[in-house]
């Protein structure tokens, strides 16, 4: 007899949101963050000996997972009290998926797991080393669901962006999708030998002498637009505020200089914002990426000099629906 396959169901979080009449929520948006790359790496490729990421068509390519990862370590940033950013909101502003962080211990950071037997035993049983356990964990009611979700997006600034997955006990739908970003130009890949004159132990030492070589692998040019899609009735379910919008753009603007390092320079040129009137959205994503052009002065760009970017305002203004606007 064929086992019955378990079913989990997503969290109920709109019920979970306290709701405020005089909060305002995000916009459903949609953003173009344009980013360049020259001489640097912005985002190795573990599979290439953590080369840039090409597509099959040579295009450079930066992961969603790596430009949440450099938002979240910006917001992290900001959050130091010196710097102010977030106006005393800390409580309401922290990172959900931290560096060396385990996701069951930070769920529980949050949560009054007495008062919610459900998620306590889930949560137990993942932290037990007896497999036993672990099928004994049963399953975690919607109520349960319902209150861990809400929890955790009125503390977690991530958790309300970009939403999160949470094991057994749930999934949260972010508002706030990120494509990968692939550059509008071929690129080419420029690989180096590097030398260090310091050895990790004394083992290299008798293996390769007191030098040890490695490679570095950098995009030559690269212009990469970044699509980022807002949902503004997902944005009323997580709690994702009209502040947290705007605090979004601000960290999507400066979170490649914050984040930058010797091999990977990214530099922030331009940001895109279409807002909708309308939370269904007054016009398709895809026709408002075929609003900008991007022109070759050259035919191999190798700087910003060389690419001549414009936004059809004609077609904008045939669509007044639409708030566009620069950052």
């Amino acid at each position: 007899m064929a086992k019955t396959k378990k079913t989990t169901y997503t969290a109920p979080i709109a019920t979970a949101i306290p709701q405020n009449g005089n909060r305002k929520f995000a916009p459903r948006a949609d953003i173009v963050l344009l980013v360049s790359v020259t001489g640097s790496n912005p985002n190795g490729d573990p599979d290439d000996e953590g080369r840039p990421r090409v597509d099959l068509d040579g295009k450079g390519i930066i992961s969603h997972v790596s430009i949440k990862r450099k938002f979240r370590d910006t917001a992290l940033a900001y959050a130091d009290s010196e710097i102010g950013f977030f106006d005393g909101e800390e409580n309401r502003n922290k990172i959900f998926v931290e560096h060396h962080t385990i996701r069951s211990q930070q769920v529980a950071t949050v949560l009054d797991l007495n008062s919610h037997p459900s998620i306590k035993t889930v949560l137990n049983a993942k932290e037990s080393e007896n497999d036993s356990d672990n099928k004994k964990s049963g399953c975690v009611s919607r109520e349960d669901r319902a209150y861990a979700a809400g929890k955790l997006c009125e503390t977690f600034l991530d958790a309300r962006v970009f939403g999160q997955s949470i094991g057994t006990i749930g999934a949260i739908s972010g508002p706030v999708q990120i494509e990968n970003a692939v550059s509008v130009n071929v690129i080419d890949i420029e690989d180096r030998t590097i030398s260090a004159t310091q050895v990790a132990n004394t083992a290299q030492q008798k293996q390769k002498g007191d030098h040890t070589f490695g490679r570095m692998s950098s995009v030559h040019f690269g212009l990469y637009p970044i699509y980022i899609h807002v949902s503004g009735i997902r944005a009323k379910q997580t709690g994702m505020t009209r502040e947290d919008f705007e605090r979004m753009l601000d960290i999507l603007r400066e979170m490649y200089e914050q984040t930058n390092s010797s091999v990977r320079n990214v530099q922030f040129e331009q940001m895109f914002v279409f807002e909708h009137e309308n939370l269904r959205g007054s016009m398709m994503s895809k026709d408002l990426h075929k609003l900008i052009d991007f022109k070759f002065k050259k035919d191999v760009p190798s700087s910003m000099d060389d690419i001549e970017v414009t936004v059809d305002k004609d077609m904008l203004d045939a669509n007044p629906g639409i708030k566009f606007y620069t950052k």
